[in-house]
């Protein structure tokens, strides 16, 4: 009880920061304005260059064969331009120029091992749209699965259709393809919503000039009572702050989220969390607010530009393993254009994993130190 009157006095105190809340509303619904009109051009040319890719297919089986027939399909290569290589070291060399984004790798013995009921990887690896190929990948795996018992018979149809696998990978249920400022309204939220780590640094930051601290300290509350209050407050208000972003951009600019709202709505709460626990950890590991304001604003430059704030072109999958940003767009998009279940629950399960691995460091930094402004 007494964290949830904590949450509700943090929610009203940050509802009553006027500059704050206009900074939080009005930046990202300008930013994908500007952007998703101003650099349209650009965006379409770098979103429909086709992504170079090395490919090693050892298995002479029929798995090999029909991964072969589907690299040929229409609908591939038109977005991926692809290069044999004899094995990985080959590989290697081209991934270091950058002459190749990643490598999908079939072993020899992939067909065998599946007829015999053994498991088998088809391997991928790269530095960057690993998450295209895994998709493709995941679509074909999903049709393999739907013949797998006959295959497994030896009656092996001449030819598997996989274009519904396909198609969902690339289009909506609407046969929509992302616009500009669709990709843009959910790269800016997310950018500025890092910002609400400000006031994850202000539940920590001590104001010598006010006898608050004192006040709060004698009551007969635990210190980590009125934080995690606290941090649920401006949870909270940071994820009402998306779900108004969110419907404004729907409704005024036609920006399209029509996803499963509940994937949606958890990776934008998800992600408010994440956000005020850095504000949490960056001010009890810094000694001021000038330093920990800084960290934030780093954190949310580098945040934004390797998930791809700025353009497709300046993601980078690998680097962006450790951005939140960057597995919240997957979440995002994965709902509304389809990406595979794979990539969907590897994003999740990083999410969770940031909030947990913040959090506990929060807690035993908290543990260790005497904060006597809580």
């Amino acid at each position: 009880m007494k964290i949830l009157v904590a949450a509700y006095y943090e929610f009203i105190k940050n509802m009553r920061n006027i500059k704050m809340l206009a900074c939080l509303l009005i930046f990202p619904i300008l930013m994908t304005y500007i952007l998703g009109n101003a650099v349209g051009g650009y965006f379409d040319t770098d979103i429909k260059n086709r992504i170079s890719i090395g490919y090693i297919n050892e298995d002479i089986g029929q798995v090999g064969k029909e991964y072969d027939s589907l690299l040929q399909s229409k609908e591939i290569k038109s977005r991926l331009n692809i290069t044999r290589f004899k094995n990985k070291d080959e590989t290697k060399g081209a991934l270091d120029k950058g002459k190749i984004d990643a490598v999908i790798f079939l072993p020899y013995n992939l067909t065998e091992n599946l007829k015999n009921g053994e498991s088998s990887n088809i391997e991928l690896y790269g530095k960057k749209n690993l998450e295209l190929i895994e998709s493709i990948t995941g679509g074909f795996i999903s049709s393999y699965n739907a013949v797998n018992t006959v295959i497994a018979s030896g009656n092996v149809p001449s030819k598997v259709d996989y274009s519904s696998a396909i198609q969902r990978i690339y289009y909506t249920k609407a046969s929509k393809i992302p616009r500009v400022i669709d990709y843009y309204a959910v790269l800016e939220l997310f950018n500025v919503l890092i910002l609400g780590a400000i006031f994850g640094i202000l539940i920590i930051l001590k104001d010598d000039n006010s006898d608050m601290h004192i006040r709060i300290s004698s009551l007969p509350t635990g210190k980590f009572t009125i934080v995690i209050g606290k941090i649920l407050g401006s949870s909270l208000f940071l994820f009402s702050i998306s779900i108004i972003v969110m419907l404004f951009t729907k409704y005024v600019y036609g920006v399209n989220w029509d996803g499963n709202m509940l994937i949606i709505l958890g990776t934008l709460l998800a992600f408010s969390i994440i956000s005020v626990g850095i504000g949490v950890l960056v001010k009890l590991l810094m000694p001021n607010f000038s330093s920990a304001l800084m960290i934030v604003l780093l954190l949310m430059m580098f945040f934004g530009v390797v998930s791809g704030a700025i353009s497709p072109a300046c993601a980078n999958g690998k680097i962006g393993m450790i951005s939140p940003n960057y597995h919240g767009k997957i979440l995002i998009f994965g709902t509304i254009y389809g990406y595979s279940k794979t990539i969907m629950l590897k994003s999740t399960i990083y999410l969770l994993g940031f909030i947990v691995l913040i959090f506990g460091t929060c807690g035993v930094l908290m543990g260790r130190g005497n904060y006597d402004n809580i």
